[in-house]
Parts: C-alpha cells; structure tokens; sequence
C-alpha cells in the first residue's frame, strides 16, 4: 500500500513527537533555572563593568554584554558580610589613600 507524502510526514513527525516534547521541556526547565538565579548585586555590577572598561580584556562589539544588565547572573551565592565588604570598600573610597589607589590599578594583581 503505497501513501502520500503527506502521510508519511506526519507519521514520522508522530514518531518524533516524544522526543521534540522532551527537548521543549528541558529548555522550559533551563529557561526557568537562568530565572531563579540571583542577580549581582549594584556593586558587585560596577565593579564588573569598571574591570571591563579599564582593562580592556575582550574586543569591543564582545564586551558590550555588560551592558544588558538584565542577562547577567551572579555564580555564587550572596554572602552573610557582604554589606561590610562594601562599607569598608566604600571607606576606603572617600578617604582616597595613595597606597588603595595604586592596588586597584596595578594590572598584577587579580582580585577574587
């Protein structure tokens, strides 16, 4: 029994059917885990940006990521003292030390 092109489509396509609900479900599933990532905060943003734009590191049509701020996530969890981070880092900023000023430009050392 010979059939239509049509019928042949649409049977493979019933065979196919399971796996195509699969793969939609595993990027329902990934799209709502990107979701329910924190995002980082202002300073931790900043401070992000400021690097990009200082050191230069990548292209400049790939750096412009940094400024759809919506996309980004932050990998790790935040942290119990994070506000004293900032304070003190904040500190640090006002009173405009020689020795402070000299860390964060000195392109040796790599902050964590």
């Amino acid at each position: 029994m010979l059939c239509s092109t049509q019928e042949l489509a649409s049977y493979i396509f019933c065979l196919q059917l399971p796996q195509l609900i699969r793969i939609v479900a595993n990027l329902i599933g990934a799209a709502q885990q990107l979701v329910a990532m924190k995002r980082p905060s202002e300073s931790e943003y900043n401070s992000v940006e400021n690097y990009i734009h200082a050191m230069q590191p990548l292209d400049p049509l790939e750096q412009s990521w940094i400024e759809w701020k919506e996309d980004l996530v932050t990998l790790r969890p935040g942290r119990e003292y994070a506000w004293l981070d900032s304070t003190i880092e904040q500190i640090l900023r006002w009173t405009k030390c020689k020795l402070v000023e000299v860390i964060q430009t000195c392109p040796i050392i790599e902050y964590n």
